[in-house]
């Protein structure tokens, strides 16, 4: 059994995604992906394959709206990865 990921605030999820090496991209907060992706995760218990599906949902909302320049499948990975050492309280290196 999967055990969920439990994320935290909002706010402590934008943080944490500004300063991670896979979101630290300033495009990703100029087109408020960071700050809509922690509005859908706070305090939120989620399955892990569940993540993918929801960003993948939600980045497809937002291109739409926005027409994304980067590809939202690279957009996508990388804030899996992100949103998942969030969740489970990982340390960014300071490289």
């Amino acid at each position: 059994m999967v055990t969920p990921l439990q994320f935290p605030s909002e706010n402590e999820i934008i943080d944490y995604l500004k300063r991670h090496p896979s979101t630290d991209d300033s495009y990703l907060l100029e087109k408020n992906i960071i700050q809509t992706v922690a509005k859908i995760f706070a305090n939120e218990k989620e399955e892990p394959e569940n993540v993918a599906v929801v960003l993948a949902f939600t980045l497809q909302f937002l291109n739409k709206d926005l027409e994304l320049a980067k590809a939202a499948i690279d957009i996508n990975k990388n804030l899996i990865r992100a949103l998942t050492d969030c969740a489970n309280n990982k340390e960014i290196s300071k490289n």
